[in-house]
C-alpha cells in the first residue's frame, strides 16, 4: 500500500501514516497540560504515542544475521540517531551561550552540560549528591538507538542458538519482559547513563513490532479493530483512574503505571492507529474516493516518512514560542503550535530536498 508516487512504493504506507498521526499528537500532548478534558486527552495520547514509534521501529527493522551485519546496522543507527541528537544538543548549548556569553568560561556550566549528555534523560535527576539537568525530548534518539541495538543483539544471539522459529519467538517474548522489568526497577531507584534503563524498558515494544511482522499483522477485521479499542480503553482507565493525578504511562519520566497493563494498552492503542491506516489504504483503492483519500492522507504520510525531521523541528520550537503561545488558552496554543511547527517543517523539507537535488545534479 502506498499513498505516494512510484519511487515510494517500497515504503509501507500505513506505517508512515501511523507515525504521521502520532507526531502531530506528540505536539498536542506536549502543549496541553491541566484541566479535566485536557488531562484526559493528554493521558490518552501518552498511553500509546511513544510506544507506537518503538513498536513500528521493531516492525520495520531488518534483523542482523551475524556480528558483521550487526556492527554495520549499529553504525548506521548511530549516524541516523546519535549524530542528529548531538547536533540538536550542541545547538541548544550555542543558543544558551549567545544569551549569556559569560558561561563560555564556566567550568560548572560545561560540567553540567557533560553530565546532561551523559545521562540523556528527559527530566532532571540526582546521582548521589550531584544534580543533573534533563536533556528534554532529545532523550528519544538515545533510547531508540540503544533499544534497537540491544534488541538486534538479543534476536541475533537467539537465532544462532535456537533453530526452531517458534522457540525463538517465545525466547524473545520472555527475554523482553525480563529486560523490561530490570529497566523499570532501575528507573524507579537508579537512572542509568544514556537512559539505558528506558532502553531496557522498551524491549517489549520492539519485540511486539518485530513479531507483528512475522505473524502477518496486516490481516485486519472489524472485530479485531473493535477489540483493540476496547482493550486500549480498559487499560487506559485502569492506569488513569484519577483524572486529577497523572498516573498513565510516561516512558520518558519512567512512569510505568501498573506494568504490564499500561504496556498492553500501548500495544492496543498502536494497533488501533495502525489498523486505521490500513483501512484508509483500502479506501484509497476505491476509484470513487481515491482522489479525496489521497489528498487527505498525503500530509500524514509525508510527516510520518520524515518524522525525525518533524521531531527536530518540534524540539527547537521553543525558539519561536512567542508566535504560538497563547496565555490561558491551551487549545489555541496547541493549534498555533501545530501550525507553526508544520510551517517550519515544510521549509526544512524544501531545503533538504533542494540540497539533495543539487547534489544529484553535480554528481551527474
Amino acid at each position: 500500500m502506498s499513498f505516494t508516487k512510484e519511487e515510494d512504493k517500497s515504503r509501507i504506507g500505513w506505517v508512515d501514516f501511523s507515525k504521521g498521526i502520532a507526531m502531530l499528537l506528540v505536539v498536542v500532548a506536549h502543549t496541553i497540560q491541566g484541566g479535566l478534558c485536557s488531562g484526559m486527552v493528554r493521558g490518552m495520547i501518552y498511553s500509546f504515542h511513544m510506544p507506537l514509534f518503538f513498536i513500528l521501529s521493531g516492525f520495520t527493522m531488518r534483523p542482523s544475521e551475524n556480528i558483521q551485519s550487526f556492527r554495520k546496522k549499529a553504525l548506521k543507527s548511530a549516524k541516523s540517531l546519535l549524530i542528529p541528537a548531538a547536533i540538536l544538543y550542541f545547538a541548544w548549548i550555542c543558543i544558551e551561550l549567545c544569551r549569556d556569553s559569560e558561561q563560555l568560561l564556566s567550568f560548572d556550566f560545561w560540567k553540567g552540560k557533560a553530565l546532561t549528555l551523559l545521562f540523556s534523560s528527559a527530566s532532571s535527576t540526582v546521582w548521589g549528591e550531584t544534580f543533573i539537568a534533563g536533556i528534554g525530548m532529545i532523550w528519544f534518539f538515545f533510547v531508540l538507538f540503544w533499544g534497537k541495538v540491544l534488541f538486534d543483539f538479543v534476536q541475533m544471539t537467539a537465532r544462532n542458538i535456537i533453530r526452531n522459529e517458534k522457540d525463538v519467538r517465545i525466547f524473545l517474548i520472555v527475554c523482553s519482559i525480563l529486560l523490561a522489568i530490570i529497566g523499570i526497577v532501575f528507573g524507579k531507584y537508579r537512572w542509568l547513563p544514556f537512559s539505558l534503563d528506558i532502553a531496557l524498558g522498551i524491549q517489549p515494544f520492539l519485540t511486539t513490532g518485530y513479531l507483528f511482522k512475522s505473524i502477518g499483522c496486516e490481516y485486519k477485521t472489524v472485530s479485531r479493530f473493535l477489540l483493540c479499542i476496547l482493550i486500549w480503553a480498559v487499560c487506559f482507565f485502569l492506569t488513569y483512574p484519577n483524572l486529577d493525578n497523572w498516573t498513565y504511562l510516561e516512558i520518558g519520566l519512567r512512569r510505568y503505571s501498573i506494568f504490564p497493563v499500561s504496556y498492553l494498552g500501548a500495544i492496543a492503542g498502536t494497533a488501533v492507529i495502525s489498523m486505521t491506516g490500513m483501512y484508509i489504504g483500502c479506501l484509497k483503492n476505491n476509484n470513487i474516493c481515491e482522489k479525496g483519500i489521497r489528498m487527505l492522507v498525503k500530509p500524514f504520510y509525508v510527516i510520518g516518512k520524515n518524522s525525525l525531521y518533524f521531531l527536530c523541528v518540534h524540539i527547537m520550537d521553543q525558539l519561536w514560542d512567542f508566535i504560538w503561545y497563547a496565555e490561558d488558552h491551551q487549545i489555541i496554543t496547541a493549534c498555533k503550535r501545530l501550525g507553526t511547527d508544520l510551517l517550519v517543517f515544510v521549509v526544512v523539507l524544501t531545503i533538504v530536498h533542494g540540497s539533495s537535488k543539487n547534489r544529484s545534479m553535480h554528481k551527474n
